[in-house]
This record gives structure tokens, C-alpha cells and sequence, in this order.
């Protein structure tokens, strides 16, 4: 997906050569492997959207979006999704934003004054269900946690879960009721005990977007405790899947102005305290973690920087000071890490540039568009069978919908309403254990 290209960009431009790479999931697709996508952003957000769609800007997530002069040539990302392909094809969608789903007319399952975004009165959720029952598939659609735990993965080909009207919430502000959302661990989970069954294996992209979100606010306590539940995400995708036919790769898109300083921090200071010195200039403590710029600088006097004796920096709505002022921090510069894991994880050493991480990952997989396909011999000689991007500091310039966290109040589902093949009761196939999952 192309960004920023200019103001009025053309509707027929096509991916380059890389970023169709970069989005390779939807490379020839051959043996058939299983697909799919879990965020804790909107399914139509700026990386998931990169795996499936077309567009000249990533901000037309529906027409609403699309300028008027475009839209008879151009798709909103909500509606490639669901009509083209990869996306109508991808069997796990697991994120948020329904507020790209659904027409101004109708108003959102949870929050229940909020109304769609859509100005051309589609509701592309009961579009997706009725693309699955005309093709006979075994696929459900849920929209809260009940639902999703009632999923049963040994019957399901083909699942969408839109668990939020815009993004979730941060994992400290999630609702783990049965009205509320699964967490990003029970989300992958459940998307490898379905796309594991495919014997050709799968590609899986899981991101924690949200962690970027909290960088951006300065908010380091939630970013930390984000980072924690990604390795939460990560363990458990290890412990489902087989190392020696499973390629896991861990990276980032970019960075954050977040930085560690302190002149002499002893063993064992807090990460989120005070360096054991003050300001050798202001004579005020400071804190370890801060950033370049961002909401933090908004915490200064007219005398100076603002004192933060006293303060409990440690709390998980802290916001840390920054250096220049911003409305939101923004991305840092620097080169960020891709750690390897599986078959193939020799190809990820040094540094690279970022588009030769998904070149990389499509030839580990057999997947590669060129004829130097990894393991010639197929599966069966120890290639990789699964696919799968799991994202560090993943996140994407933080737009006009990118609130500071705010609690959510849910309601529960209106009788009759959650899945599709409950009601079709399918014969249920026969589960077919996979060997492994990949991860970038």
C-alpha cells in the first residue's frame, strides 16, 4: 500500500515489484496455505492493510474517504478486504474498526452512539458472511469475547472478529468479560489452531499496534506493558507450532524518539523511576525513559521544566517529559532489530535494508516469485509449512482517529446475533495438525 504519494493520486497505480513482496501473502498463493491477520488496530490500519490492498492513500479505509471523482475506480480498503483478492480469501481477520464496516445509517453494536462511516449504505460485514455461505465455506463472524471463545477451531476454515468500533483498547483498559474483547495472546492462539490444520501450511501476521499508539502518547508504562503482552503472543506461538519447520520473525517498522538516560543508574532502579542524580542544571529529578518530543513537553512552568518530585512514575497513565512540543511523539530514525527463529533464520543477519525482509521470508517459504526457492524437495525435506509476521514496535503515523485511551463501556449482544456456522451445524473435518508458523 502506497502512501502520501501526492495530493490527487492516480486510482489505477499498481504495487511495485517490493511491495508486492512486502505484502506476501498474496504471492501466487500456490499449494494453497492458509492466511491471516490478527492486530489489535483496525483491520483496514496502515500495516495489516499492507498484506491485502491497493491503494494510493492509507487513509481511505471507506469511501468516505475516497474522493468523489475516484470512486468509481477506486476500492476503500474496507471493501478490497472483503470483495478482492488476497483479502476475501485470508481465513483468520481478527482486529478492530468497525466504524470502516458499516453505513452512517446504522449505529455500532457496542458503542451504541456511535454511527458507521460508510456514505454508500453497505454493510460489509453481512457482506463477508454472505460471501462465505455462497461458497459453502465454514466460517463465522464474532464481535466479542463469548462469541470468540465459542468458536471452535476444529470447524472453522474462515473467521472475522471486529472487536472494536475504532481500535482496542490497551491491554490495562481491556475488558476481559464475556462483552468485552480477547486479549492479542488468545487471538493468535486461536488463529493458529485454525490455520494449522491446512497440511501446506500458513502465513500469519500478528501485530501490536496498539504499543506504538502508547509511545506516541509518551505514555512508556504502557508501551513497556505492551511489549510484555507481545511476548506473551510470541511464547505461545512457539509452544503451537514446530521449530523445525516453523520460521518466526520478530521486528519492527520503525522506532520512537523513546530514550534511556542517566548518569549513573544503579542496579536494579525501577525502568520507569528516577536516575539516582537530578539535573545538574535545574537541580530536578528526571526520569530514566524520555523522549525526543511529544504531549510530555506540555509539563513545564514558567519558571523551567516541571518538578516531578513527588510524582508516581511508575503509574500506568504517567505521560514522560519530552524535549519539543507535539500534539503526538513521532517516529524515531534509527535502525530497529529482526530477531530470526526456525528454518531460514540465517537469512536475517546484519544489517538489511526493510524491504529484503519479505523477499527473505517468502523464499524460506517456498513462496518466492524467482525460481531460488529455499528447499526444492517441498515440506517433506524440512522447508518452512507456515508463514507468519509478528510485529515488535509495529504502528503507523497516528491519524485524527488515534485518541488518548479512554475507557469503553460495552453492551452485551443482542439475542441472535455473533456467528454463521452454528446455525449451518457442518460436518466437521478432520484436524490436520500443521508444522509451524512464521513470524516477521
Amino acid at each position: 500500500m502506497l502512501d502520501r504519494i501526492r495530493d490527487d493520486p492516480p486510482c489505477h497505480i499498481r504495487a511495485s515489484p517490493l511491495l508486492e513482496a512486502h505484502a506476501h501473502n498474496r504471492l501466487r498463493q500456490i499449494n494453497t496455505p492458509s492466511t491471516g491477520i490478527v492486530t489489535n488496530t483496525r483491520l483496514t490500519h496502515g500495516t495489516p492493510s499492507a498484506l491485502y490492498a491497493r491503494s494510493p492513500s492509507r487513509y481511505w479505509e471507506d469511501d468516505a474517504k475516497v474522493p468523489v471523482h475516484a470512486h468509481a475506480t477506486c476500492k476503500d480498503i474496507a471493501r478490497q478486504l472483503v470483495e478482492n483478492e488476497p483479502g476475501r480469501n485470508i481465513n483468520v481477520l481478527l482486529g478492530g474498526g468497525r466504524r470502516h464496516w458499516i453505513p452512517m445509517t446504522e449505529f455500532d453494536r457496542e458503542e451504541r452512539d456511535q454511527r458507521g462511516r460508510r456514505t454508500d449504505g453497505r454493510n460489509l460485514l453481512d457482506a463477508w458472511v454472505h460471501d462465505k455461505k455462497t461458497r459453502d465455506l465454514h466460517a463465522e463472524y464474532v464481535w466479542n469475547k463469548a462469541q470468540f471463545d465459542g468458536v471452535d477451531p476444529r470447524y472453522t476454515d474462515y473467521l472475522l472478529g471486529i472487536f472494536g468500533y475504532s481500535h482496542l483498547d490497551f491491554e490495562v483498559d481491556r475488558n476481559k468479560g464475556p462483552t468485552g474483547d480477547p486479549s492479542l495472546v488468545e487471538m493468535t492462539v486461536k488463529a493458529i489452531q485454525i490455520l494449522r490444520k491446512n497440511p501446506h501450511g500458513f502465513f500469519l501476521m500478528v501485530e501490536a499496534g496498539r504499543l506504538d499508539h502508547a509511545h506516541h502518547y509518551n505514555m512508556a508504562a504502557r508501551a513497556l506493558d505492551e511489549v510484555a503482552r507481545l511476548e506473551e503472543a510470541v511464547n505461545a506461538a512457539l509452544k503451537l507450532t514446530d521449530a523445525s519447520n516453523t520460521l518466526l520473525v520478530v521486528t519492527a517498522d520503525h522506532s520512537h524518539t523513546m530514550t534511556f538516560g542517566g548518569a549513573s543508574v544503579p542496579r536494579g532502579n525501577p525502568v520507569l523511576g528516577f536516575d539516582k542524580e537530578t539535573s545538574d542544571l535545574d537541580g530536578k529529578p528526571y526520569t530514566t525513559l524520555l523522549y525526543g518530543n511529544g504531549p510530555g513537553y506540555a509539563h513545564t512552568t514558567p519558571t523551567g521544566r516541571q518538578d516531578l518530585t513527588g510524582f508516581n512514575t511508575q503509574d500506568i497513565n504517567f505521560v514522560q517529559q519530552a524535549a519539543v512540543p507535539r500534539k503526538y511523539e513521532t517516529h524515531g530514525g534509527e535502525d530497529v532489530p529482526v530477531y530470526a527463529y526456525g528454518p531460514g533464520a540465517h537469512l536475517f543477519s546484519g544489517t538489511i535494508e526493510q524491504t529484503y525482509i519479505a523477499h527473505a521470508i517468502a523464499h524460506a517459504a517456498c513462496i518466492a516469485e524467482d525460481n531460488n526457492h529455499a528447499h526444492r524437495r517441498g515440506p517433506e525435506a524440512g522447508s518452512p509449512r507456515s508463514v507468519g509476521v509478528e510485529r515488535w514496535l509495529a504502528g503507523v503515523d497516528v491519524d485524527d482517529s488515534a485518541s488518548p485511551p479512554t475507557s469503553l463501556s460495552l453492551s452485551p449482544p443482542p439475542p441472535g446475533e455473533g456467528s454463521l456456522s452454528r446455525d449451518r451445524t457442518p460436518t466437521p473435518p478432520e484436524p490436520r495438525l500443521n508444522g509451524g508458523a512464521t513470524f516477521c
